[in-house]
């Protein structure tokens, strides 16, 4: 099985979002584009709702696994904790420049995970 289709970006400093920390399981979409479902309700998110993941610049990604530039590793199904930033594509791409594969292209918004 090919691996998932990643989406990148340069975005990794969070400054004020530092404390920001949401639960999520990471899966793929019919796609094969690596979503983020939210597993708590808050002021960024929904219990249930599912967002596009955008990675570090510098990850990687095996058919099961996506590996952040600092060694950290995710297995797609399990829940784990993230920091990051809700943005649409628009953002992502102007602000942290973005590249998201074609196929991973979704209007909305984007989940940009800044460390796991």
């Amino acid at each position: 099985m090919d691996g998932p289709a990643v989406a990148l970006s340069t975005f990794s400093n969070l400054g004020a979002w530092s404390q920001v920390n949401f639960n999520v399981v990471l899966s793929l979409d019919a796609n094969r584009c690596v979503v983020a479902t939210f597993q708590d309700s808050g002021e960024f998110s929904t219990a249930g709702e599912a967002l596009p993941a955008i990675f570090p610049r510098g990850s990687t990604a095996t058919a099961t696994t996506i590996t952040l530039p600092d060694g950290t590793s995710v297995t797609l199904g399990n829940t784990i904790g993230t920091a990051g930033v809700r943005l649409s594509l628009v953002e992502a791409r102007s602000h942290h420049d973005a590249d998201v594969p074609r196929q991973c292209e979704a209007e909305g918004d984007y989940w940009l995970i800044a460390e796991a």
